[in-house]
């Protein structure tokens, strides 16, 4: 398994953003946690992996697919706009490693731009 270039503790990635929003710095539950590969399809979840380019995500982050008040998701593989924020962040972590051609390269396609 390798590590994580993204984060470096087991936490809700999402939950660790809405609990610094609210000025909350403390634990969060790092039980029933999910491996949320970032880069996912076509063969690239083994390119996720062997990158770094993953998080922990809770259920409700990972994989629910109810709606909240205002008709959306707030599941990365219910709602393209959050499916599109972990990929310009794995993009922008792989780049302070490599370059850009090489995300490219291997991912097929610029997230940033």
């Amino acid at each position: 398994m390798t590590a994580s270039i993204i984060e470096n503790k087991k936490e809700c990635y999402f939950c660790r953003i809405l609990a610094n929003v609210e000025g909350y710095s403390g634990e969060l539950p790092s039980k029933g946690l999910h491996r949320h590969h970032i880069m996912y399809g076509m063969g690239r979840r083994a390119l996720s992996e062997r990158y770094g380019l993953w998080i922990w995500l809770c259920y409700h982050h990972h994989n629910d697919p109810e709606l909240n008040r205002d008709g959306a998701a707030e599941s990365v593989h219910f709602n393209k706009t959050l499916r599109r924020q972990t990929e310009r962040i794995a993009q922008k972590a792989f780049e302070t490693k490599g370059s850009r051609n090489d995300w490219i390269r291997i991912f097929g396609r610029n997230y940033l731009d």
